[in-house]
């Protein structure tokens, strides 16, 4: 997959692509948020954005692990925040 992701990326460019990056955000906030959208449309927006991260993964030549551990470490502030918050009430 990470040929064809390149591929895509190399053809329209960066910036072009970068620029469909925020046009399917911004169709995937919208599908979240309104109440008429199915499952699967949010699921089809999650996807389009998705292929967009891929391409960036692969052209920027990203470390997966490296995503994850930041991922880790986003996560776990997140939480820290909520139980910080919550001893706050108290």
């Amino acid at each position: 997959m990470e040929k064809e992701l390149f591929k895509i990326i190399e053809t329209y460019g960066i910036k072009n692509q970068t620029k469909k990056f925020g046009k399917e955000s911004f169709e995937l906030i919208e599908a979240i948020i309104d109440d008429e959208k199915t499952i699967k449309d949010v699921e089809e927006k999650i996807a389009d954005v998705l292929v967009l991260i891929g391409q960036f993964i692969t052209y920027f030549e990203i470390n997966l692990d490296d995503i994850e551990k930041i991922f880790k470490r986003k996560v776990n502030h997140s939480i820290n925040k909520i139980v910080f918050k919550n001893l706050e009430n108290f």
